[in-house]
C-alpha cells in the first residue's frame, strides 16, 4: 500500500542545511485528506467571492443600492369613475419609483368592500357574493390592467392596486368607483 503523505519544506529552508535541534529541521507533513480539505476550503472561498460579485452586479443594476421603497408610488387610472349597475370599466395601474430596470411583479388588485379574494378572477367569474363588484385580470399577480364589473346595486366602491415593495411592505393606489342605477 502506498503512503499518501506529502512532505513540505518551508521556502526559507530549501537552500539551507537543517540544523540539529532547529524547529524546521524536519519537513512538515500533510496527509491527502488534509490537502483535499484545504482544496475544498479554497473552492468554498471562490464560490463565496463569485456569489458576492454577482450580488454587487445585481445591486448596481438596480440603481446602485439607491433603491428606496418609500419612493414607490402606485396610482390607478382613472382615479375616480362612474359606472351603471352591472356595467364594466377598464383600469390601469402605474408603479413608479422602482429600481432602474425593475418591473412591477407583485401587483395585486382588490375591492375594499369585498371580503372574499375570490372576487378577483382571470378566466371564470366568481360564484361567491361580491357586494363591491368583481375584477378580471390577465394574471393574479403582476397584471397592470384590470376590468371592473359593477354589482347589481348602487354604491361607492374602492378598487385598489397593491405592489409589494419589500416582503413586509406594500404601496397602494386606489380608484373610487361610483355605481349608479
Amino acid at each position: 500500500m502506498k503512503n499518501n503523505m506529502l512532505s513540505v519544506y518551508p521556502m526559507s529552508e530549501m537552500t539551507k542545511k537543517p540544523r540539529r535541534g532547529s524547529r524546521h529541521s524536519r519537513p512538515a507533513t500533510i496527509s491527502a485528506t488534509q490537502g483535499s480539505a484545504a482544496a475544498s476550503s479554497t473552492a468554498q472561498r471562490w464560490t463565496l467571492c463569485i456569489a458576492s460579485l454577482f450580488l454587487i452586479v445585481i445591486c448596481v443594476g438596480c440603481g446602485g443600492g439607491g433603491y428606496n421603497p418609500n419612493d414607490v408610488v402606485v396610482s390607478v387610472s382613472p382615479a375616480s369613475a362612474t359606472v351603471s349597475e352591472n356595467g364594466q370599466l377598464a383600469f390601469k395601474a402605474t408603479v413608479t419609483g422602482l429600481c432602474q430596470g425593475c418591473q412591477p411583479s407583485l401587483l395585486m388588485w382588490s375591492i375594499s368592500e369585498d371580503s372574499d379574494s375570490s372576487c378577483i378572477w382571470v378566466a371564470t367569474p366568481p360564484t361567491v357574493p361580491c357586494p363591491g363588484g368583481t375584477v378580471q385580470v390577465t394574471e393574479f399577480e403582476g397584471s397592470l390592467t384590470a376590468t371592473y364589473f359593477a354589482p347589481s346595486s348602487s354604491g361607492t366602491f374602492h378598487l385598489v392596486a397593491s405592489e409589494f415593495v419589500t416582503p413586509t411592505e406594500t404601496k397602494q393606489g386606489t380608484s373610487v368607483v361610483t355605481v349608479t342605477p
